[in-house]
């Protein structure tokens, strides 16, 4: 884990228990953009006009956050689209 994940506040229970997302770990914030990454990795079509998750999501960010959001999650998909196509392995 980084320093400024750390530095964040970021735990390696965090890490551990991204898919389960125990109640009270993370807060309605993070699980909205949790749940924003999964919905975009999976469909970002169908994302954009989940009414569910919009509404979610316009409570929890600014309309300016939001894109930041999306743009940083669209970022890191599409890199790690990138890496598992050219086979790339992480230097540990």
């Amino acid at each position: 884990m980084s320093a400024l994940a750390k530095q964040q506040g970021i735990t390696d229970e965090h890490i551990a228990e991204l898919e389960t997302r125990p109640p009270g770990l993370f807060t309605s914030q993070e699980l909205a953009a949790l749940d924003l990454a999964e919905a975009l990795w999976n469909n970002a079509g169908q994302a954009g006009v989940n009414k569910e998750l919009m509404g979610r999501l316009q409570a929890e960010f600014t309309d300016g956050q939001l894109v930041e959001l999306v743009w940083a999650i669209g970022q890191y998909i599409g890199l790690g689209k990138m890496v598992a196509f050219l086979g790339l392995e992480r230097d540990v």
